[in-house]
């Protein structure tokens, strides 16, 4: 019937049923209506069915058994309602108006629809076309149909994610926001039937949020156990799991279009990047979904986003109370510096008031005028600080107290430059003052136009070396301009920004000092905007810089009753000469540098070579002062200076401060480093900087020592003097080493040849040739003592650097001991006594050999004809090696003293030895844990004994 259908498959899907036996008949029968409308469904590769005659009998292609499912093949010519009977009630109406002859449209229909055993949420879009027959009367619906179900899903669940993400943008406390979030889920429950969040509280889980649940019925808390709702605990254990859901949760479920959900998604939450689950989240399933990646997929991203929302805003509330702390905290250090600064300044006045009358004093003597000087010189730059801070205490507590004066800054400023023209001569550097006169007097707080000028100029001497620096005064419409541009260092570009915050200071910038504050410039600017003005920058890095400061005109600007009031009581007038006494300091020509001096309490180190690296003048001549007193003494203002001044003489020690220009004391210890030269050579850090975290950066440095400022005279030659001797005491463990080296190479030398000669002697004793046997036994005893000396003088090495030689204990046989001993004797000993059943002694058998044999050949030397006797025996838990002789015995006032290395006795001068066996043999008894002891009673000989512990 159907051989024009080109697919086979389509074909047999027809001719494969009987349809004798369905409402349509046999096939042969069929109108050609439904013949036509067949042809176009079975050759469509899209899903298609035909619904024909009053049953609706069902007529389908290939495509649409994707659809049918499990209901394939029994659909193929059964009746509509038969085959859908689950969404009869949702089709059914919209295939009675295409009966009617109406066409009807689905986009996206919801039927729940169940071809796979269980029913099944799915979506679809479709059209029913009635199909004519000749009279004109509908015979059957055409329908062409497509599967949206997936595109649905996605949509869906990216809506909840995307309104998830906006709600999580809202948030701005983490308290409630758990409440907040969740009902987001609860918004469209076809993916999230039901959510409840649960945070960990240590072995307790206690529910936070929830969403289409009854928190009343869903409990609390619960204890983090085997009975833990939801399996909680395993969760939190070994992460994310599908669980049933139990069996109180129909009572607790909001209503829900479709069945409860029969199981949950449970997965533990943590904040990014974090190991400590901090809560959990539940989320019911659709139970009308199958459980595939794809929905996995997406609950893990709704856990994701509620994890890193509740994380984030953490964080933010931890940001905002570290504001709001560090605001807190700017508020009390300022309060803070203002109570020290007023406290500070009290003693000052008390010390400089003195001083300056001391001073005026034309009879005092210039060595203490010197000194004094220096006193004065570093209490006008503390007053300078006390002063700079409480200014900004002031400023920022509203208390400024200033008082702006109509004033002619022409002439102002000009007095004020001239204050630095000898220092920047001094410098090497073109100094330019040009000022234009103003349309009109310039409103401004006396002192404070001081601070400004003063700060900006100071500050381009310090970072400037060639070139010049200019200070200009112009008209700028309605504002006077004050420039100050120097052909100095200039600043990186990444810093600009910064330059006026305070106490920031640019990194690694070339400078004539590395002192100060780095709140000059700060200052500056507040004392700019105190006047209605500002301070801008244009800088270039090598090049150089232009400070502008822009003042306006007239007094609106101003408040009216600072305005030509009387000068505030407490103000902090600027002294010129501290800038210029600072300035000076930077630009000095000179170097300081003393004598060679040696005192007697600096013991071996007297007259050693030390150099004093510090960018202040006054500090580097009170250190050569100091150190000048005990030994030759060099200086260095900076790092880079050190190191050329360490490559042309090396000092036997570095003295640096830790902050200067160009090469700090950090750079400067790891140039020292990494140069073999000078790799080992001492240095001792000093820094202003207290506290245990300094002092190990100093040391991990690479420093040998840390002192911190201030400090005594005695504890600084104290600390120079403990380095240096420590350094000497490194060089000899050097020389040690290499003396070492060399007695190991010797050793070898000298060995090889009496391995080859003892070894031939042996091949000799073995072939039992009596004319030869006795002098080869001879020799062999003579190379076998050469090479007990050659290990005796590598010993002593050994010790002489206070290190023991090297011993290997291992369990022996004191039989074999003695027996072997007896043997290697410069005489052959008739008398040995080994007591029976001895046991297993612990030692070095060469070791403990060199030893006896030593005892024994010294007894020889000693007992004239007499013999003498080697005993091994149990003296308690060790075992004893004793060697006797009935000589003459040993004075008592020399019995201890014969273990002294190179001790020969009074009556020995003509006896052979080294005078190291005892003094050896001692050490290496003790390296293996046992002892060399002699008794000598008057007249009764000698007895060594040797005593190693029992294995």
């Amino acid at each position: 019937m159907h051989e024009h259908i080109d697919d086979a498959a389509c074909a047999s899907l027809i001719d494969g049923i009987d349809w004798a036996a369905t409402p349509l008949g046999p096939a042969e029968h069929w109108p050609q209506n439904l013949r036509t409308a067949l042809d176009v469904c079975l050759a469509s590769k899209f899903p298609m069915l035909i619904w024909w005659g009053d049953e609706l009998v069902m007529l389908y292609n290939d495509a649409y058994r994707v659809i049918l499912g499990d209901k394939h093949p029994a659909s193929m010519g059964a009746p509509g309602r038969r085959v859908w009977p689950e969404i009869w009630d949702v089709i059914g109406p919209m295939l009675d108006q295409a009966m009617s002859g109406e066409a009807t449209w689905s986009e996206d229909q919801l039927l729940r629809i169940d071809r796979s055993g269980s029913v099944e949420e799915s979506y679809f879009t479709f059209s029913y076309s009635p199909v004519p027959g000749a009279d004109g009367r509908i015979d059957g619906i055409f329908t062409a149909v497509t599967e949206t179900t997936e595109r649905v899903l996605q949509d869906r669940r990216l809506r909840v994610l995307g309104r998830l993400s906006d709600r999580a943008r809202e948030l701005t406390s983490s308290e409630g926001a758990p409440a907040a979030l969740l009902p987001v889920l609860g918004e469209d429950r076809g993916d999230v039937a039901f959510a409840a969040l649960y945070l960990v509280d240590g072995e307790k889980a206690c529910l936070d949020a929830q969403s289409s649940l009854d928190p009343e019925l869903v409990g609390q808390s619960c204890p983090l156990d085997r009975d833990a709702p939801f399996e909680l605990a395993k969760v939190v254990l070994d992460g994310p799991a599908l669980v049933k859901v139990p069996g109180w949760l129909d009572d607790a479920l909001e209503p829900l279009d479709g069945p409860s959900p029969r199981q949950a998604y449970v997965q533990p939450l943590r904040d990014p990047g974090a190991a400590e689950v901090t809560s959990v989240l539940v989320t019911g399933v659709n139970a009308q979904r199958p459980w595939d990646e794809e929905y996995e997929n997406f609950l893990a991203l709704v856990g994701d986003q509620v994890a890193k929302a509740l994380a984030d805003v953490r964080a933010a509330e931890q940001e905002r109370a570290r504001a709001q702390a560090l605001a807190e905290l700017n508020r009390a250090k300022t309060e803070f510096f203002s109570n020290v600064s007023h406290e500070f300044r009290t003693p000052l006045t008390l010390l400089l008031r003195p001083l300056e009358d001391v001073l005026s004093d034309p009879d005092l003597p210039a060595g203490y005028r010197d000194d004094l000087d220096v006193v004065r010189r570093n209490a006008d730059r503390l007053t300078k600080l006390v002063n700079t801070l409480l200014d900004f205490s002031r400023i920022e507590a509203g208390r400024a107290g200033a008082s702006f004066v109509a004033t002619d800054l022409t002439d102002v400023t000009g007095d004020l430059a001239s204050v630095f023209r000898s220092a920047v001569e001094r410098a090497g550097l073109d100094y330019r003052v040009e000022l234009q006169g103003l349309p009109q007097a310039v409103h401004v707080d006396r002192d404070s136009w001081e601070k400004i000028v003063f700060n900006l100029v100071s500050n381009a001497i310090k970072y400037t070396f060639d070139g010049h620096i200019a200070v200009r005064l112009r008209d700028g419409g309605d504002h006077a301009v004050l420039e100050v541009e120097d052909t100095g260092v200039g600043v990186p570009p990444d810093e600009v920004g910064r330059l006026f915050e305070r106490f920031h200071r640019v990194r690694g910038a070339r400078a004539r000092s590395h002192e100060g504050t780095g709140i000059g410039l700060s200052l500056a600017r507040e004392l700019a905007r105190l006047h209605g003005g500002d301070i801008e920058v244009q800088t270039t890095e090598g090049v150089g810089s232009t400070f502008r400061v822009a003042i306006p005109y007239g007094r609106a600007h101003l408040p009216a009753d600072q305005v030509d009031a009387a000068p505030a009581l407490e103000r902090t007038p600027i002294d010129p000469t501290v800038f210029l006494d600072e300035a000076l300091g930077w630009t000095e020509p000179g170097r300081a540098d003393a004598p060679s001096v040696t005192a007697a309490d600096v013991g071996d180190t007297g007259g050693a070579h030390v150099l004093v690296v510090d960018d202040n003048p006054d500090m580097r001549r009170y250190l050569v002062r100091v150190l000048g007193e005990h030994y030759e003494v060099s200086s260095a203002v900076d790092g880079t200076e050190a190191l050329a001044r360490i490559r042309q003489r090396t000092p036997d020690l570095v003295l640096t401060d830790v902050m200067m220009p160009n090469l700090d004391g950090f750079e400067l210890v790891q140039a020292l480093r990494d140069d073999p030269d000078h790799a080992r050579l001492p240095v001792v850090m000093l820094s202003a900087r207290a506290g245990e975290e300094a002092t190990v950066g100093g040391l991990d440095a690479g420093a040998d020592d840390y002192l911190v400022k201030p400090f005594t005279n005695l504890e600084l030659v104290a600390r120079i003097r403990t380095n240096l001797d420590m350094a000497r005491y490194r060089e000899r463990l050097a020389a040690d080493r290499v003396r070492d080296e060399m007695m190991a190479g010797l050793s070898h030398d000298m060995q090889t040849p009496l391995a080859s000669i003892l070894g031939f002697l042996s091949v000799v004793e073995s072939a039992e040739l009596p004319e030869y046997s006795a002098v080869a036994g001879r020799v062999r005893r003579q190379g076998q003592r050469l090479r007990g000396l050659v290990q005796q003088f590598l010993d002593f090495s050994r010790l002489d650097g206070d290190r023991l030689p090297d011993v290997q204990p291992v369990p022996l046989r004191p039989a074999d001991v003695v027996a072997a001993v007896a043997d290697l004797c410069d005489t052959p000993l008739p008398d040995t006594d080994v007591e029976d059943s001895l046991p297993l002694a612990l030692g070095d058998p060469d070791r403990v050999e060199q030893i006896l044999v030593n005892l024994c050949n010294n007894a020889l030397k000693f007992a004239g004809e007499q013999p003498i006797c080697l005993r091994a025996y149990a003296d308690g838990d060790q075992v004893a090696f004793a060697v006797k002789d009935h000589g003459e015995g040993i004075p008592a006032d020399e019995l201890e003293r014969v273990f002294d290395k190179f001790f020969r006795g009074r009556d020995n001068e003509g006896v052979s030895g080294t005078g190291l066996g005892l003094y050896i043999g001692r050490a290496l008894a003790e390296g293996m844990g046992g002892s060399l002891q002699v008794t000598s009673p008057e007249g009764e000989g000698a007895t060594f004994t040797l005593r190693i512990p029992q294995a």
